[in-house]
């Protein structure tokens, strides 16, 4: 959709960006997860850390400045290295659980 949306707008000098955000340390990870996920999430991290909620607005920031005046078209992975490929999250025993903490999809749009 970014690279469609791209082509189609840039004549009208509009970028066109995503951000594909991985975890990052937030009250909403630490609210929704038991506490032994928050505290050893990191361990589950190629870059061995959550990102911060400002690495994140770093990027959208960059994409807004000049900066990024010749992005369009693109999906920006902001994950630390961990993409979707590592199957559910959190990982081992915690995946596992009676009541899973793995992350769900909302199919209420149906």
């Amino acid at each position: 959709m970014t690279r469609g949306l791209g082509v189609e707008w840039a004549r009208y000098n509009i970028q066109v960006a995503a951000i594909a955000a991985g975890h990052f340390d937030t009250d909403v990870l630490h609210d929704k997860y038991p506490e032994v996920v928050g505290r050893t999430a990191q361990t589950w991290m190629p870059a061995q850390r959550l990102g911060r909620a400002e690495e994140f607005g770093w990027m959208v920031a960059y994409l807004a400045s000049p900066a990024g005046a010749y992005i369009t078209g693109t999906v920006i992975t902001v994950d630390g290295a961990r993409d979707n490929w590592y199957g559910p999250w959190p990982q081992g025993q915690y995946a596992d659980a009676e009541v899973s903490p793995t992350e769900s999809r909302d199919r209420g749009w149906r």
